[in-house]
């Protein structure tokens, strides 16, 4: 199942955030604030809220890897800042996510890539679950 979460501040709308929910295992799929709310505190205090309301539940969400030579690489490396700062977790997990590398970061949970594989097959369907690729992620300790 999905929830969608808006985002206000002061009965204004700020952004929105999207959640795939599978059993013990929530992942945020989308978290989006407008620009005119960005820097305020906004993004961290919606952050803070969807933690408290999945404190039972393991948390995941993927960010573009920070780790790719890019012009957007500056900004892959703040964003993956922000949910570092919020209380998520680096996960150790890259994947290769319809052609784009991914990287896992999480709250209360452990995760491999073939749980989230699983994650993807039963919460999308197996033919997403099949466009999802291991990647080595650099922090990885080597086996």
């Amino acid at each position: 199942s999905t929830d969608i979460w808006c985002i206000l501040r002061d009965g204004a709308f700020c952004g929105f955030a999207a959640t795939m929910n599978g059993g013990s295992l929530v992942m945020l799929d989308y978290l989006a604030i407008h620009e005119k709310c960005r820097n305020q505190g906004v993004g961290s205090a919606a952050l803070a809220l969807l933690l408290q309301h999945y404190r039972d539940r393991e948390f995941i969400l993927e960010i573009e890897s920070p780790y790719e030579s890019c012009p957007q690489q500056v900004l892959r490396q703040h964003r993956k800042a922000f949910y570092l700062r919020c209380g998520l977790e680096q996960l150790n997990v890259m994947a290769d996510v319809f052609g784009i590398k991914m990287e896992l970061l999480g709250k209360n949970c452990t995760m491999d890539f073939e749980r989230y594989n699983r994650f993807y097959r039963d919460a999308y369907s197996p033919w997403a679950a099949s466009h999802i690729k291991k990647e080595i992620h650099p922090a990885a300790p080597e086996k």
